[in-house]
């Protein structure tokens, strides 16, 4: 079969699309293997974006992974950059492109599509305001770097998840006044409540002005900039501001085409990452995924979940024969000098769903007591009522990722929370504690009656 596939074409190129080209040339080294970009940039570190900020990376080139030019001498693949696929004719087999313009026709075998996802835009926030900034890739970022005064000014962050978390350390460590604002009375939404007091205590202890619960901002404009904002009563003068209000699956091509979409608008995939035509797979922050805990399809845009499932329809996509399996959250966040890390699902979406759960916490030593570097790590275990690991969360320092990883392990093989007590931590006293914070969890979960 695979002889039979002469052209795979991918259509996106920052991360599950080349994750999708590289895998297919390794399936089939003998197809022409044809990866379009719209941007100017492919194989991009979007995540480490805030660093760029914040200075502690030098430079844009940093986090460009490939050029063009390497990832063709590397994977044999022909990379087009500024190139934008704005039409798909599923039963031609056939890409209509438009690149500076003028625009052309594409055949494929098999197509991979990586568009990846868009902005959500905030009324009050017009994009095209000079000293409004939406970042979603290096390019936004770079006109960030270009145009935005980012010493000791006065920012505005709206949005405190994720990216508005960390955009607002970056400003501050570059010794801006920041101001974070959401609509939700706490910062790091999806988080359990514990936890979300940790990361805005941390704020404030770092001289970020969190901003909760707003239901009456105003905003004042002159000319296309922002100049104030009103909120609670207080007027406050706004040099820039940073826009993070969540992303959705760009799906306008697969949309148009008829392909089917899922209930958050994302393509619609099954466990071999194909689409509802044979001959087209789909991977990234476009596609909705096939959730461990919840036996559904949900929305859930993540770098390494793009990765894996690039790999999946490349190599699918190539001929082969490779499955992407249900899901499990697992991501973290730096707060300043602290770490706070999501695994599984958090209480509220376990509420929303009616999945009973029970919980237990615990605070423990990261490393040996007496030790000089030691500090305390909190740890949250969601328990199903036969005793399931269902979720949990951490803050304290580098070492959550380490639980985290243990936690993700346990939801997605089903283990129960009693079996994580006897798990031969390392007890090592510069690197880890005596009593793992694990065990003191799973210890507690022994614990629960009922």
């Amino acid at each position: 079969m695979k002889h039979l596939i002469k052209h795979i074409v991918i259509v996106g190129g920052r991360a599950a699309g080349p994750a999708a080209a590289a895998k297919a040339r390794r399936e089939n080294p003998d197809a022409k293997i044809t990866m379009l970009e719209a941007g100017r940039y492919i194989s991009t570190g979007t995540c480490e974006m805030p660093y760029l900020v914040s200075g502690e990376i030098s430079s844009s080139e940093e986090l460009l992974f490939f050029t063009a030019e390497e990832f063709k001498a590397h994977y044999n693949v022909e990379v087009l950059l500024e190139t934008k696929a704005v039409n798909l004719f599923p039963r031609k087999k056939l890409l209509q492109l438009d690149k500076n313009g003028v625009e052309y026709e594409m055949e494929y075998d098999r197509l991979v599509l990586a568009t990846g996802a868009l902005n959500n835009y905030h009324p009050q926030f017009p994009p095209e305001f000079e000293n409004v900034f939406y970042i979603r890739n290096i390019e936004d970022t770079e006109h960030l770097l270009s145009k935005g005064d980012l010493t000791n000014r006065r920012w505005l962050v709206v949005g405190a998840a994720y990216t508005g978390l960390e955009f607002a350390e970056a400003l501050r460590r570059k010794g801006n006044d920041v101001i974070l604002l959401d609509k939700e009375k706490l910062p790091a939404s999806g988080f359990d409540p514990e936890i979300r007091e940790l990361i805005k205590e941390a704020l404030t202890r770092n001289g970020v002005e969190f901003v909760g619960g707003v239901s009456d901002l105003k905003v004042f404009s002159e000319g296309n900039r922002v100049r104030k904002i009103k909120y609670e009563g207080r007027l406050r003068d706004i040099d820039g501001v940073i826009v993070s209000i969540g992303i959705r699956p760009d799906s306008r091509l697969a949309q148009k085409a008829g392909l089917e979409l899922g209930r958050k608008g994302g393509i619609k995939v099954d466990s071999k990452m194909r689409t509802s035509d044979p001959y087209i797979f789909a991977a990234g922050d476009c596609v909705e995924l096939k959730d461990r805990l919840l036996g559904r399809h949900v929305y859930l845009p993540q770098a390494t979940l793009a990765r894996d499932g690039g790999h999946v329809a490349g190599a699918n996509a190539a001929g082969g024969n490779e499955f992407m399996y249900p899901v499990v959250r697992n991501s973290a966040i730096r707060i300043f000098d602290n770490f706070a890390a999501k695994i599984g699902k958090c209480t509220s979406t376990l509420e929303d769903y009616r999945i009973p759960y029970k919980t237990v916490t615990a605070t423990a030593d990261a490393f040996v007591s007496i030790m000089p570097h030691n500090h305390k790590v909190f740890g949250k275990l969601i328990i199903s009522n036969e005793g399931k690991v269902l979720g949990g969360g951490f803050f304290g320092g580098v070492e959550v990722s380490g639980y985290a990883d243990i936690i993700a392990l346990a939801v997605k093989f089903g283990l129960k929370a009693t079996d994580l007590r006897h798990g031969y931590y390392n007890y090592t006293p510069t690197l880890s504690p005596f009593k793992n914070l694990i065990e003191s969890l799973a210890i507690k979960a022994a614990a629960l009656k009922g």
